[in-house]
């Protein structure tokens, strides 16, 4: 059989599995309908809390129900999650990643169970994508990293990974009655909950607080900056087996949010507390991918955690004082009569029996506002965790 007679089954071959495992709309928009007509039945997840639509954005009624939603969306089933999605709906960008996932390692398979001489002639050309791949890396919803070998792949392009699974396509969900939005590089706030501003906060791109919008994009300088702390914890990649390799990891650090009054002074804080667990094997061109590699996690927790706040001033009434003081706590949640998944404080453990990019926030991640006397410093983060990812021990003490 020829090279081109090859060539012309497969574009038929995989043009039938694109039917499948995806349909893209005429206006660039990226639609998914999940193929569940030959497996068994699958319910649908049903979140703890109380999840609602309006104006076309999931809402919770609190962080507690926010922090606590994305958590147990980490250890569902993907296809029941895409079947809560779709009873609401919605589509969010932690659903298109994974049908990007689904899509590449059907045609690295395929090319996988060629005859040995035609695959010999395959490994020799450029890498074959799926055109769901390429609409999500042109819509920015994935992005392409270097895998530290010289080669990339493909991960979520947000500055929040943890909100993947609970954002809509442009990024916004509504959160205690204030509407936020995750883009590839800020964090956006509308504080008074008001849909006619969604329009205007999508175009700004620069650090401000103005008509109850708070803004702050990250960029590398502001990272830096001396208002802030880190406590990221990293050591690499291992390789339990040929073409395959695992890590888990601490994404830590807490900076300013918005525009600060002094140096020492700020109503918010952002805080970005996650555990990060990846798994990745190599394809069928040899390059490192998230694919159907899926191991076990598991891992354990304690930490201490703490601010500075102008709380304890007695000679102002809010805003910025003379006289900060430390307090090694945030507004617990209240977890009487809750399992423990359901409160990400210390001491916290979890196991999951199968992950490939995982992002498992802990308090205290996310975007805090000290009123009516504000903070003084950034958090700090002290603590132990030990986790494994597919028999492979990683440790960490900070």
């Amino acid at each position: 059989m020829s090279k081109r007679t090859l060539l012309s089954l497969f574009i038929i071959v995989f043009s039938l599995i694109l039917l499948v495992f995806n349909s893209c709309d005429k206006e660039d928009t990226i639609n998914y309908t999940p193929d569940v007509g030959n497996e068994l039945v699958l319910e649908v997840f049903q979140p703890t809390y109380k999840v609602e639509i309006q104006s076309g954005m999931l809402s919770f009624e609190s962080k507690l129900a926010f922090d606590v939603t994305k958590l147990e969306i980490v250890s569902a089933n993907r296809k029941s999650v895409d079947l809560w999605e779709q009873s609401l709906n919605i589509k969010t960008p932690a659903n298109i990643f994974n049908k990007v996932i689904l899509a590449e390692d059907s045609i690295s398979n395929y090319y996988e169970n060629l005859p040995e001489n035609e695959q010999k002639y395959w490994r020799k050309q450029p890498e074959v994508h799926s055109e769901i791949y390429q609409q999500a890396l042109a819509s920015k919803i994935i992005q392409l990293l270097p895998d530290g070998e010289g080669g990339e792949y493909f991960d979520l392009n947000l500055y929040d990974k943890t909100a993947a699974s609970v954002i809509n396509l442009d990024g916004f969900v509504i959160v205690e009655g204030q509407i936020h939005q995750y883009t590839t590089d800020a964090i956006k706030i509308i504080t008074d909950g008001d849909v006619y501003k969604i329009e205007q906060i999508k175009k700004i791109n620069e650090t401000c607080k103005k008509d109850n919008m708070v803004v702050t994009v990250f960029n590398e300088n502001r990272l830096k900056s001396v208002y802030g702390h880190t406590w990221t914890q990293n050591s690499g990649w291992v390789y339990p087996e040929n073409r395959k390799r695992v890590r888990v990891w601490i994404d830590g650090h807490s900076e300013t949010y918005g525009d600060p009054y002094y140096d020492d002074c700020t109503q918010y804080l952002n805080c970005t507390y996650v555990v990060r667990a990846e798994a990745q094997k190599k394809n069928f061109w040899g390059n490192w991918k998230y694919s159907d590699y899926f191991p076990y996690l598991s891992f354990s927790a304690t930490w201490t955690y703490g601010y500075r706040s102008y709380a304890c001033d007695p000679y102002i009434e809010s805003g910025c004082g003379l006289y900060d003081c430390e307090y090694n706590y945030v507004p617990a949640y209240s977890c009487t009569g809750n399992p423990s998944y359901m409160c990400p404080t210390s001491p916290y453990s979890a196991y999951y029996p199968s992950v490939n990019n995982a992002f498992i926030n802990l308090t205290p991640h996310g975007v805090w506002s000290s009123s009516p006397k504000y903070f003084s410093d950034a958090f700090t983060v002290h603590g132990l965790l030990n986790a494994t990812i597919g028999g492979i021990i990683f440790s960490y003490n900070w």
